[in-house]
């Protein structure tokens, strides 16, 4: 939650493109890891996979952002 919560001061007020693209990506891997744990318990994955899959769309943009403006 915290990483979440640091995303956005990091991406929206600093501009650290890169920085932001680092949180999603352990964001991103912080919740497979979780997901993969739940495999037992589908019910309890159901409801991650949403919040997955808004992660893995957020670091795309995050990354085609990073992509079209270049750090000069």
């Amino acid at each position: 939650m915290g990483l979440n919560w640091l995303w956005s001061p990091i991406f929206f007020t600093l501009h650290l493109i890169v920085l932001a693209i680092v949180v999603l990506i352990v964001l991103v891997a912080i919740n497979a890891y979780i997901l993969i744990k739940l495999r037992t318990n589908p019910k309890d994955s159901y409801i991650l996979l949403p919040y997955f899959a808004w992660l893995c769309f957020a670091l795309y943009l995050n990354m085609v952002i990073g992509l079209l403006n270049p750090i000069t």
